[in-house]
Protein backbone atom coordinates (compact mmCIF):
# COMPACT_ATOMS: atom_id res chain seq x y z
CA UNK A 1 0.00 0.00 0.00
CA UNK A 2 1.45 3.32 -0.98
CA UNK A 3 2.57 5.09 1.92
CA UNK A 4 0.30 8.73 0.12
CA UNK A 5 -2.10 8.28 -2.35
CA UNK A 6 -2.75 10.40 -5.10
CA UNK A 7 -6.43 11.84 -5.17
CA UNK A 8 -8.40 14.40 -7.33
CA UNK A 9 -9.30 16.42 -4.08
CA UNK A 10 -5.42 17.46 -4.77
CA UNK A 11 -5.83 18.52 -8.18
CA UNK A 12 -5.71 22.25 -8.12
CA UNK A 13 -7.50 22.12 -11.93
CA UNK A 14 -3.59 22.85 -13.61
CA UNK A 15 -2.55 20.17 -15.34
CA UNK A 16 1.00 21.12 -15.55
CA UNK A 17 0.92 21.73 -11.55
CA UNK A 18 -0.96 18.23 -11.03
CA UNK A 19 1.53 16.38 -12.91
CA UNK A 20 4.64 17.93 -10.65
CA UNK A 21 2.65 17.06 -7.63
CA UNK A 22 2.12 13.45 -8.59
CA UNK A 23 5.79 13.12 -9.08
CA UNK A 24 6.07 14.53 -5.88
CA UNK A 25 3.95 11.92 -4.48
CA UNK A 26 5.77 9.27 -6.30
CA UNK A 27 9.37 10.42 -4.77
CA UNK A 28 7.83 10.47 -1.25
CA UNK A 29 6.62 7.31 -1.47
CA UNK A 30 9.70 6.31 -3.46
CA UNK A 31 11.68 7.84 0.24
CA UNK A 32 9.18 6.30 2.46
CA UNK A 33 9.27 2.91 0.76
CA UNK A 34 13.20 3.11 1.08
CA UNK A 35 13.59 3.55 4.42
CA UNK A 36 11.03 1.18 5.04
CA UNK A 37 13.05 -1.74 3.25
CA UNK A 38 15.97 -0.76 4.99
CA UNK A 39 17.71 -0.03 1.70
CA UNK A 40 21.51 1.01 1.63
CA UNK A 41 22.02 4.45 1.44
CA UNK A 42 22.95 4.37 -2.75
CA UNK A 43 18.89 4.09 -3.07
CA UNK A 44 17.60 5.82 0.14
CA UNK A 45 20.13 8.81 -0.79
CA UNK A 46 18.99 8.18 -4.43
CA UNK A 47 15.63 8.85 -3.40
CA UNK A 48 15.72 11.97 -1.61
CA UNK A 49 18.23 13.32 -3.71
CA UNK A 50 15.66 13.83 -6.55
CA UNK A 51 12.71 14.62 -4.43
CA UNK A 52 15.36 17.51 -2.74
CA UNK A 53 16.13 18.63 -6.50
CA UNK A 54 12.25 17.87 -8.20
CA UNK A 55 10.81 20.18 -5.01
CA UNK A 56 13.18 23.18 -5.89
CA UNK A 57 12.58 22.47 -9.43
CA UNK A 58 8.51 22.78 -9.20
CA UNK A 59 8.55 25.57 -6.32
CA UNK A 60 10.31 28.07 -9.44
CA UNK A 61 7.52 26.39 -11.67
CA UNK A 62 4.63 27.27 -9.34
CA UNK A 63 5.94 31.03 -8.64
CA UNK A 64 6.13 31.28 -12.55
CA UNK A 65 2.86 30.50 -12.73
CA UNK A 66 1.44 32.57 -9.92
CA UNK A 67 3.57 35.68 -11.65
CA UNK A 68 1.97 35.18 -14.44
CA UNK A 69 -1.70 35.18 -13.24
CA UNK A 70 -1.73 38.21 -10.73
CA UNK A 71 -2.01 36.05 -7.99
CA UNK A 72 -1.83 38.60 -5.34
CA UNK A 73 -0.11 36.88 -2.58
CA UNK A 74 2.53 35.41 -4.59
CA UNK A 75 5.53 36.91 -2.59
CA UNK A 76 3.89 35.28 0.73
CA UNK A 77 3.77 31.94 -0.94
CA UNK A 78 7.69 32.04 -1.86
CA UNK A 79 8.43 32.58 1.39
CA UNK A 80 6.24 29.26 2.07
CA UNK A 81 8.43 27.82 -0.71
CA UNK A 82 11.59 28.93 0.75
CA UNK A 83 10.54 27.53 3.99
CA UNK A 84 9.67 24.44 2.89
CA UNK A 85 12.67 23.31 0.60
CA UNK A 86 15.01 24.15 3.44
CA UNK A 87 12.87 21.73 5.39
CA UNK A 88 13.78 19.01 2.89
CA UNK A 89 17.10 20.25 2.62
CA UNK A 90 17.87 19.73 6.13
CA UNK A 91 16.21 16.73 6.05
CA UNK A 92 18.56 15.47 3.07
CA UNK A 93 21.86 16.74 5.04
CA UNK A 94 20.65 14.90 8.11
CA UNK A 95 20.37 11.54 6.25
CA UNK A 96 23.75 12.24 4.75
CA UNK A 97 25.11 13.09 8.34
CA UNK A 98 23.48 9.84 10.03
CA UNK A 99 21.75 7.90 8.24
CA UNK A 100 19.47 6.42 11.16
CA UNK A 101 18.46 9.87 11.99
CA UNK A 102 15.83 9.52 9.16
CA UNK A 103 13.68 6.14 10.09
CA UNK A 104 11.38 6.71 12.19
CA UNK A 105 7.30 7.86 12.95
CA UNK A 106 8.05 11.06 12.95
CA UNK A 107 10.18 11.65 9.69
CA UNK A 108 7.33 9.36 7.98
CA UNK A 109 4.84 12.22 9.55
CA UNK A 110 6.65 14.99 8.02
CA UNK A 111 6.84 14.02 4.32
CA UNK A 112 2.95 13.28 4.58
CA UNK A 113 1.96 16.54 6.22
CA UNK A 114 4.42 18.55 4.38
CA UNK A 115 3.02 17.92 0.85
CA UNK A 116 -0.63 17.39 1.87
CA UNK A 117 -0.80 20.16 4.18
CA UNK A 118 0.85 22.41 0.99
CA UNK A 119 -1.30 21.24 -1.78
CA UNK A 120 -4.77 20.79 0.31
CA UNK A 121 -4.83 24.24 1.74
CA UNK A 122 -1.66 26.95 0.38
CA UNK A 123 -1.84 25.89 -3.28
CA UNK A 124 -5.65 26.14 -3.19
CA UNK A 125 -5.80 29.33 -2.84
CA UNK A 126 -4.09 30.19 -6.31
CA UNK A 127 -6.34 28.03 -8.07
CA UNK A 128 -9.01 30.61 -9.17
CA UNK A 129 -6.51 32.80 -10.38
CA UNK A 130 -4.76 29.71 -12.74
CA UNK A 131 -7.09 27.43 -13.78
CA UNK A 132 -8.60 28.87 -16.87
CA UNK A 133 -5.53 31.33 -17.45
CA UNK A 134 -3.75 29.79 -20.60
CA UNK A 135 -1.20 31.77 -20.93
CA UNK A 136 -0.01 31.78 -16.94
CA UNK A 137 -0.24 28.11 -17.91
CA UNK A 138 2.15 28.01 -20.56
CA UNK A 139 4.60 30.47 -19.04
CA UNK A 140 5.03 28.13 -16.22
CA UNK A 141 5.77 25.03 -18.83
CA UNK A 142 8.80 27.26 -19.95
CA UNK A 143 10.92 26.52 -16.69
CA UNK A 144 13.50 24.34 -17.98
CA UNK A 145 13.59 20.85 -17.00
CA UNK A 146 14.39 19.46 -14.00
CA UNK A 147 18.11 18.39 -15.24
CA UNK A 148 18.76 21.48 -17.19
CA UNK A 149 18.01 23.20 -13.64
CA UNK A 150 20.59 21.18 -11.37
CA UNK A 151 23.16 21.46 -14.74
CA UNK A 152 23.00 25.17 -14.81
CA UNK A 153 21.79 24.85 -18.88
CA UNK A 154 18.76 27.12 -18.23
CA UNK A 155 19.18 28.60 -21.48
CA UNK A 156 17.63 25.69 -23.43
CA UNK A 157 20.75 25.33 -25.65
CA UNK A 158 22.52 22.49 -23.66
CA UNK A 159 22.48 18.52 -23.78
CA UNK A 160 19.38 17.75 -22.62
CA UNK A 161 17.61 20.23 -24.83
CA UNK A 162 19.18 18.28 -27.86
CA UNK A 163 16.33 15.00 -26.87
CA UNK A 164 13.12 14.95 -27.98
CA UNK A 165 12.10 12.62 -24.09
CA UNK A 166 8.80 12.56 -24.87
CA UNK A 167 9.57 9.68 -27.91
CA UNK A 168 12.62 8.02 -25.96
CA UNK A 169 12.28 4.41 -24.64
CA UNK A 170 14.17 3.65 -21.57
CA UNK A 171 15.45 0.24 -20.04
CA UNK A 172 16.46 -0.06 -16.41
CA UNK A 173 18.11 -3.10 -14.94
CA UNK A 174 18.49 -3.35 -11.31
CA UNK A 175 17.69 -5.38 -8.68
CA UNK A 176 16.42 -3.16 -6.36
CA UNK A 177 12.97 -2.00 -7.07
CA UNK A 178 12.86 0.89 -4.89
CA UNK A 179 15.42 2.00 -6.96
CA UNK A 180 14.00 1.21 -10.35
CA UNK A 181 11.10 3.30 -9.13
CA UNK A 182 13.73 6.35 -8.39
CA UNK A 183 14.83 6.38 -11.91
CA UNK A 184 12.11 5.78 -13.46
CA UNK A 185 10.26 9.05 -11.71
CA UNK A 186 12.85 10.62 -13.30
CA UNK A 187 12.78 9.64 -16.55
CA UNK A 188 8.97 10.40 -16.18
CA UNK A 189 9.56 13.70 -14.65
CA UNK A 190 11.11 14.53 -18.31
CA UNK A 191 7.77 12.83 -20.07
CA UNK A 192 9.79 9.87 -20.66
CA UNK A 193 6.47 7.96 -22.00
CA UNK A 194 7.90 4.42 -22.49
CA UNK A 195 9.90 3.32 -19.34
CA UNK A 196 9.93 -0.65 -18.82
CA UNK A 197 12.46 -1.44 -15.93
CA UNK A 198 13.87 -5.43 -15.11
CA UNK A 199 15.76 -6.92 -11.62
CA UNK A 200 18.02 -8.99 -13.30
CA UNK A 201 20.36 -9.04 -16.32
CA UNK A 202 18.28 -12.48 -17.67
CA UNK A 203 15.09 -10.28 -17.65
CA UNK A 204 16.46 -7.74 -19.49
CA UNK A 205 17.21 -10.04 -22.68
CA UNK A 206 13.90 -11.68 -22.62
CA UNK A 207 12.08 -8.49 -22.25
CA UNK A 208 14.64 -7.10 -25.36
CA UNK A 209 12.86 -9.57 -27.25
CA UNK A 210 9.99 -7.63 -27.47
CA UNK A 211 11.19 -3.95 -26.52
CA UNK A 212 13.63 -1.72 -28.78
CA UNK A 213 14.78 0.75 -26.19
CA UNK A 214 16.81 3.82 -26.92
CA UNK A 215 18.53 3.48 -23.62
CA UNK A 216 19.27 0.95 -21.38
CA UNK A 217 20.12 2.29 -17.38
CA UNK A 218 22.51 -1.28 -16.10
CA UNK A 219 23.15 -1.49 -12.40
CA UNK A 220 27.20 -2.41 -12.33
CA UNK A 221 26.64 -5.10 -9.60
CA UNK A 222 24.12 -7.28 -10.69
CA UNK A 223 24.20 -10.30 -8.58
CA UNK A 224 23.34 -12.88 -11.20
CA UNK A 225 25.26 -11.32 -14.42
CA UNK A 226 27.15 -8.45 -13.47
CA UNK A 227 26.19 -5.03 -15.35
CA UNK A 228 29.82 -5.48 -17.73
CA UNK A 229 29.03 -9.13 -18.53
CA UNK A 230 25.12 -7.83 -19.45
CA UNK A 231 27.09 -5.31 -22.04
CA UNK A 232 29.54 -7.96 -23.17
CA UNK A 233 26.76 -10.07 -23.61
CA UNK A 234 24.32 -7.38 -25.20
CA UNK A 235 27.62 -6.49 -27.89
CA UNK A 236 27.76 -9.97 -28.95
CA UNK A 237 23.67 -10.37 -29.36
CA UNK A 238 22.97 -11.56 -32.89
CA UNK A 239 19.97 -8.97 -33.24
CA UNK A 240 21.90 -6.04 -34.60
CA UNK A 241 19.67 -3.26 -32.97
CA UNK A 242 19.74 -4.64 -29.60
CA UNK A 243 23.41 -5.22 -29.77
CA UNK A 244 23.64 -1.23 -30.56
CA UNK A 245 21.51 0.33 -27.94
CA UNK A 246 23.87 2.79 -25.33
CA UNK A 247 24.01 1.50 -22.03
CA UNK A 248 25.03 3.94 -19.12
CA UNK A 249 26.30 2.14 -16.63
CA UNK A 250 24.92 3.21 -12.84
CA UNK A 251 28.15 2.69 -9.95
CA UNK A 252 28.14 3.04 -6.18
CA UNK A 253 31.83 2.18 -6.42
CA UNK A 254 34.49 0.40 -9.03
CA UNK A 255 38.24 0.18 -9.72
CA UNK A 256 40.11 1.99 -12.60
CA UNK A 257 40.58 -1.62 -14.03
CA UNK A 258 36.71 -1.81 -13.60
CA UNK A 259 35.74 1.21 -15.69
CA UNK A 260 38.36 0.18 -18.40
CA UNK A 261 36.80 -3.25 -18.90
CA UNK A 262 33.35 -1.81 -18.88
CA UNK A 263 34.41 0.92 -21.33
CA UNK A 264 35.95 -1.87 -23.58
CA UNK A 265 32.89 -3.59 -23.38
CA UNK A 266 31.15 -0.45 -24.88
CA UNK A 267 29.33 0.94 -21.85
CA UNK A 268 28.35 4.59 -23.37
CA UNK A 269 28.56 6.40 -19.75
CA UNK A 270 28.48 6.19 -16.28
CA UNK A 271 26.58 7.72 -13.46
CA UNK A 272 27.81 7.66 -9.74
CA UNK A 273 24.74 5.76 -7.21
CA UNK A 274 23.09 7.60 -5.40
CA UNK A 275 22.18 9.32 -8.24
CA UNK A 276 21.18 13.15 -8.82
CA UNK A 277 18.16 13.60 -11.15
CA UNK A 278 20.85 16.13 -13.11
CA UNK A 279 23.68 13.77 -13.44
CA UNK A 280 21.10 10.68 -14.85
CA UNK A 281 19.53 12.61 -17.13
CA UNK A 282 22.72 14.49 -18.45
CA UNK A 283 24.80 10.64 -19.18
CA UNK A 284 21.12 9.52 -20.87
CA UNK A 285 21.27 12.68 -22.87
CA UNK A 286 25.03 12.48 -23.96
CA UNK A 287 24.50 8.42 -24.89
CA UNK A 288 21.32 8.84 -27.03
CA UNK A 289 22.72 11.60 -28.88
CA UNK A 290 26.30 9.66 -29.67
CA UNK A 291 24.18 7.10 -30.62
CA UNK A 292 22.64 9.27 -33.70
Amino acid sequence: MAFVEWSETMSVGVTVVDDDHKVLVDLINRVADSVRAGDEQDVVGSALNTLVAYTRYHFTREERLMEACGYPQVAAHRLLHEDLAGQVSRLHRRYLEDSRSVIGAEFMAFLREWLIDHILVEDMDYRAYAIDNLDAQRAAETVPSIGEAETSMTDGTGILADVDWRRLRVLIVDENPNFRGVARTIMHSVRVADVQDVGTGEEAFERLRAFLPDVILCDRDLESMKGVEFVERLRASPSVPTSRVPVVMMTRFGSDADRDRALDAGVAGFVDKPITPGRLLESVAHAVTAAG
